[in-house]
């Protein structure tokens, strides 16, 4: 979900105010950011430990979205609470902010949750021995 809002093909978060103002009645269905981010600062730990490459990602899009959107989270969504926006950088971003310079190809995240590679540059060579 948070590399297609980055790239702007989909967009599962969006605040109350751009819901309101581009819906024009359309039922349309949005995933709850501060229930996504609450979730992931409960379990960020083993998701590091047991998904590294979708933790690593996770981080980058978090810090590429709001870096694109040139406004912070706490403006950009005022009806969530800062604190979660504030314990969200001091456990996870600013810590990790060395992984939005650049980190695996995201062949490693496809391969770690089983996604087959669609592109033939999202496959692993294979050695044979």
């Amino acid at each position: 979900m948070l590399g297609n809002w980055y790239s702007k093909s989909a967009f599962a978060f969006k605040p109350q105010k751009e819901r309101l103002k581009y819906d024009y009645g359309i039922n349309t269905d949005y995933f709850n950011f501060e229930s996504y981010l609450s979730s992931l600062l409960d379990c960020y730990q083993y998701i590091e430990k047991d998904f590294p490459y979708m933790f690593e990602y996770i981080v980058t899009y978090l810090i590429l979205i709001e870096k694109d959107k040139s406004l912070s989270y706490e403006e950009w969504f005022p009806e969530i609470n800062s604190d979660i926006f504030k314990e969200l950088r001091e456990k996870i971003l600013n810590p990790n902010s060395n992984l939005a310079q650049g980190g695996h190809p995201i062949k490693y995240l496809f391969r770690e949750v089983g996604i087959e590679p669609f592109f033939l540059t999202d496959f692993f060579e294979e050695s044979f021995f």
